[in-house]
């Protein structure tokens, strides 16, 4: 009786770092599929994960160089690279 209660708690033991694997694994999967798209500054060696802060910001730009694009994706990479220079220079504001 004491041989199969101690294989029932050694094997319980076994099998909690399994779930809370599961648990974390799956947590960090739903955190992806909402996870907001992040471009790459390469003048200022960073990155920008595109969210409400981010399209705020970008209005402000295109309002401020009297443009209405209203898509960062289909501005070509001179165009992107301008916005990331006015998006650091203005980083305080927005």
């Amino acid at each position: 009786m004491k041989r199969q209660i101690g294989l029932v708690v050694m094997g319980a033991f076994l099998a909690v770092p399994f779930q809370v694997y599961a648990k974390d694994h799956d947590r960090d999967h739903d955190r992806d599929d909402h996870h907001a798209q992040r471009y790459y500054d390469s003048q200022h060696r960073d990155y920008h994960e595109w969210n409400d802060n981010e399209r705020r910001s970008f209005r402000e730009y295109e309002k401020s160089h009297h443009r209405d694009d209203d898509d960062f994706r289909k501005l070509n990479k001179r165009e992107q690279k301008n916005y990331w220079k006015w998006r650091h220079e203005h980083e305080n504001g927005y």
